[in-house]
């Protein structure tokens, strides 16, 4: 195994906070939409929701032509295949996390935990202490409130203070509001969560009665799916793409990087290391960080298939992309680097 992952869990010992659910939608987004390399363990025993979703859309494929369709027209966008699902108990979940990933020949970004919804669970504080970050989902009901704030407490005090875990951070974020709800509620609740010193997350997700919508033959909508990424006008209108981006601003670069072959070996490219690459005479370009240039040959279509989901890179023209991180100026029709 090469770099390391970032292991994380949406997490939560309250029902109905849609802690799967949002596991499943994080997942898929970030994978199918920004490119990351996503493996999901499902130690939510004996639910396996997560697990049991993927079959269940495995055996629609077999019967609905259209979402054939879909997953074609993904795979040829974003280069990517479903991604992985273990479905282990959660005493072996880090175990057989660990294996997968030291035999596997991909390299992945992510991995998202699924857990069961309680501490007392036998593995699970010990998972949660291996994890980099934890997000926590919150409503605002008094009940679920206070299960939260115990949860919370609990993982900061035993396992993020101490500073003897790998785990960094946890975060709170509202999930299922209700417009009709008044305003002065979370503010109430969110005086409450400052004075214990638990941090939160500023997006907060509408309640959507499509969060439970699976894949259904003869409808033509992507919703909640392990294989396929949900609708882009959903994405917006519930939130996700800003609850995906911001979780991607509250963690260190998650190592995100392009494979590439220069002078027959093969190598890794970070992609914050990237200023542009260029397309001539059947070769192409990359000029990084430190005044480096590499040459490798492969269409520019093939090489920038991973660039152009991540909102770092614009495509110029036909043979030029630019990291817009490094770009100090620009004129109405020219770009300044900063290299």
């Amino acid at each position: 195994m090469g770099k390391e992952p970032l292991f994380i869990s949406v997490a939560n010992q309250k029902g109905g906070a849609g802690k799967t659910t949002y596991t499943i939608l994080l997942a898929s987004y970030l994978c199918y939409r920004k490119g990351y390399n996503v493996l999901v363990v499902d130690s939510d025993f004996p639910q396996g929701s997560f697990f049991k979703l993927r079959q269940r859309e495995l055996s629609l494929l077999d019967q609905s032509q259209w979402h054939k369709v879909q997953l074609v027209k993904q795979f040829r966008q974003c280069g990517k295949k479903a991604y992985p699902i273990l479905s282990t108990q959660p005493e072996c979940a880090v175990t057989i996390a660990s294996e997968f990933l030291k035999h596997d020949p991909r390299q992945f970004d992510l991995v998202f935990y699924d857990l069961p919804g309680t501490l007392n669970t036998t593995g699970v504080f010990y998972t949660l202490s291996t994890l980099d970050y934890l997000f926590v989902p919150m409503k605002a009901d008094r009940i679920v409130m206070e299960s939260t704030i115990t949860y919370a407490k609990i993982i900061q005090e035993q396992l993020i203070r101490p500073g003897k875990t790998n785990l960094k951070g946890i975060f709170l974020f509202w999930t299922l509001i209700d417009g009709r709800e008044r305003t002065e509620l979370y503010t109430q609740y969110e005086k409450v969560l400052d004075a214990l010193g638990l941090q939160k997350l500023s997006t907060r997700i509408p309640a959507r009665s499509k969060f439970s919508k699976e894949l259904q033959a003869g409808i033509n909508a992507v919703y909640r799916s392990t294989i396929l990424a949900p609708d882009t006008a959903f994405t917006a209108d519930c939130r996700l793409d800003a609850l995906a981006d911001e979780i991607l601003s509250r963690i260190p670069d998650s190592g995100k990087y392009i494979d590439v072959k220069v002078n027959g070996s093969n190598i890794q490219i970070p992609f914050q290391e990237i200023i542009y690459a260029e397309h001539f005479s059947h070769m192409i370009h990359i000029h990084t960080a430190g005044e480096r240039e590499l040459i490798t040959r492969q269409s520019f279509d093939s090489f920038i298939t991973s660039l152009k989901m991540d909102s770092r890179f614009y495509q110029c023209n036909r043979g030029v992309v630019i990291n817009l991180e490094h770009a100090v100026d620009f004129d109405g029709s020219i770009f300044r680097l900063d290299n």
